[in-house]
């Protein structure tokens, strides 16, 4: 389902366009839902801003920024304009970039300094996490929260 909304521009009708299209704002539902889910999982808990953190929050702020922009991509006008540009680009890679390397920048933070006992890894982190527009929610469940909280 969720390469279905990749083939919009491949040169066929109208009809089958209006079908991808449709699987486009499919997705979409269950995406502000995992959003919204990741938001409500932080509520009501003692947020510490350690770079785990802000990397989680860059994560969800650069995800909803790409996934906006998919929700524009779902028009078939749009799409039929925007195809091969510069927007597409950036929608791919604010979804896909930012949930991969942040993820793992975020898993990295809250998670290397346990086996390796190097200590808390917050205070040159926590600076580069704050300028890369930070990401991923490794550590925002409540139930690992005490974890990451380092």
């Amino acid at each position: 389902m969720v390469w279905l909304h990749h083939f919009f521009t491949m040169g066929t009708g109208g009809d089958v366009n209006g079908v991808f299209a449709i699987t486009s704002m499919i997705i979409a539902v269950p995406t502000g839902v995992k959003i919204f889910d990741w938001l409500f999982t932080i509520y009501g808990v003692r947020v510490r801003l350690h770079s785990a953190m802000l990397w989680s929050l860059g994560f969800m702020l650069t995800f909803v920024v790409g996934g906006a922009t998919g929700v524009l991509l779902a028009i078939p006008p749009a799409d039929f304009v925007l195809h091969n540009s510069m927007f597409l680009v950036a929608h791919f890679h604010n979804v896909m970039v930012s949930a991969v390397l942040f993820g793992a920048f975020s898993g990295y933070a809250c998670w290397f300094p346990r086996p390796s006992a190097s200590g808390s890894t917050s205070g040159g982190a926590r600076s580069r996490s704050g300028s890369a527009s930070p990401a991923s929610s490794s550590c925002s469940a409540p139930s690992t929260s005490s974890a990451c909280s380092a």
